[in-house]
């Protein structure tokens, strides 16, 4: 294992066992980075068990860092939104690459709630509801995704292909034309 690595699961170790203790933080102003710090740890880990294609252990990593989130909220600690939304995502590929799909539509659910026009969880939320044959839900994940980029090449060649399932006809893009 890289040294890196060993490090960083060597902070999430310490720090878990700090606050599952009763122990004061030394630094009263610093909680707020030291939660953060051991939240993005953890995304890291479970970034790094989903390349090593650990679906479990990256489910748990991603877990762990929801967990330590929901503890800081109620110690009145706001855990960045974007973490968060990637933190849900990534759990979601990973039940995606487990056959758990709706466990990842569910994931990818809580990534809208924090952010609403996040492309990444509409893509994925389409590509767990392809695999559970709702072709109609995931066709509108699609377009709401290209309504925010119409250019995800990747998101396009998805909308087609549940186009092709649903049946629909495929038209042409309206391009405004030059006046003068």
């Amino acid at each position: 294992m890289d040294p890196a690595r060993q490090k960083r699961q060597e902070e999430i170790t310490k720090a878990l066992t700090f606050i599952q203790s009763s122990l004061a933080y030394p630094e009263p102003d610093g909680y707020q980075d030291f939660l953060t710090k051991l939240v993005c740890n953890l995304l890291d880990e479970g970034n790094a068990f989903f390349r090593d294609e650990d679906w479990e252990q990256a489910v748990r990593q991603f877990s762990e860092a929801l967990n330590v989130s929901s503890y800081a909220e109620a110690e009145e600690i706001q855990i960045p939104e974007v973490l968060l939304e990637s933190l849900y995502v990534n759990r979601a590929a990973a039940h995606h690459s487990k056959g758990e799909y709706e466990r990842g539509v569910k994931d990818c659910d809580q990534a809208l709630t924090v952010c609403k026009e996040s492309r990444r969880a509409l893509f994925r939320k389409a590509l767990c509801l392809k695999e559970l044959q709702k072709y109609k839900e995931a066709y509108n994940c699609t377009t709401d995704c290209l309504l925010i980029n119409r250019l995800d090449q990747q998101v396009n060649e998805l909308a087609q292909e549940l186009a092709v399932h649903l049946k629909l006809k495929n038209r042409k893009p309206y391009v405004a034309s030059k006046v003068g």
